[in-house]
């Protein structure tokens, strides 16, 4: 009986754990068509892509990136960075692919781990 409940117990355990895991999804590249900076929401900077997130990872559901330049769930120069970027994107007509993490989320739209400027 005691045995059996140690099993239960770890299984519980692992099964909790790996739903909080992340999960970082890759978009595929996509073009920005406007960057908008709050304050107060959305982690303080997120763009708008040309691509439907929701079809990628349903639990974003937009066509928008936060990069929390706010520095809620990393550093803030790492967002700081990712909206540069973006910037740089949005004059020049070149393409991005971000990384996003799905449990990282500032008003429903899910935050960029990683950004590659095409």
């Amino acid at each position: 009986m005691r045995i059996s409940s140690i099993i239960l117990a770890g299984m519980l355990a692992v099964f909790t754990m790996h739903s909080a895991l992340a999960e970082v999804v890759r978009l595929p590249a996509n073009n920005i068509t406007a960057v908008l900076i709050s304050k107060d929401n959305f982690g303080g900077c997120m763009a708008q892509v040309d691509i439907d997130i929701s079809k990628t990872a349903p639990e974003c559901g937009s066509s928008y990136v936060t990069f929390d330049c706010n520095g809620d769930f990393q550093d803030p120069s790492i967002g700081n960075r990712f909206l540069e970027m973006a910037q740089v994107a949005y004059v020049t007509n070149k393409k991005m692919r971000f990384s996003i993490d799905t449990n990282l989320q500032h008003n429903g739209v899910c935050t960029a781990v990683r950004a590659d400027l095409k």
